[in-house]
């Protein structure tokens, strides 16, 4: 027997009575859908501009090649990768970011732009755990 319930907004099958909503647009999806207007990023995106702005250091990469860093000041980390594409420095890739500890030196020419691995070294030089 198929289901009677109301059409997925994606795929358009009909959902069983047990009805999926996305939790912020409360559309009507199967369990195999996503909502189509991305909802989740906006709230997140929401919810980080109750939060001051800080630095993010956020490093680019594809499997073992480095593509860059990037020091950008934003309210989250959501904020901190749309800055980047903003600003043009974003080289694409997967992103690890990471909060950059209040009062740790950040060189002026370092913030908002895309950095190489030689840029970083002489920013935050090696130091050996070794002694």
């Amino acid at each position: 027997m198929r289901a009677q319930g109301p059409p997925c907004a994606v795929c358009g099958n009909r959902v069983s009575k047990a009805v999926t909503r996305c939790p912020w647009c409360h559309r009507v999806l199967c369990l195999r859908c996503e909502c189509p207007n991305q909802c989740w990023k906006t709230q997140i995106l929401t919810d980080e501009l109750n939060q001051p702005l800080r630095w993010f250091y956020l490093s680019f990469a594809v499997d073992d090649r480095f593509y860059g860093a990037a020091i950008v000041e934003a309210p989250g980390e959501a904020h901190a990768i749309q800055r980047t594409h903003q600003l043009g420095i974003n080289p694409g890739g997967e992103v690890a970011i990471f909060a950059v500890p209040d009062g740790a030196p950040l060189p002026e020419a370092a913030k908002n732009r895309l950095l190489s691995k030689s840029d970083i070294e002489t920013i935050w030089p090696a130091r050996s755990i070794l002694k």
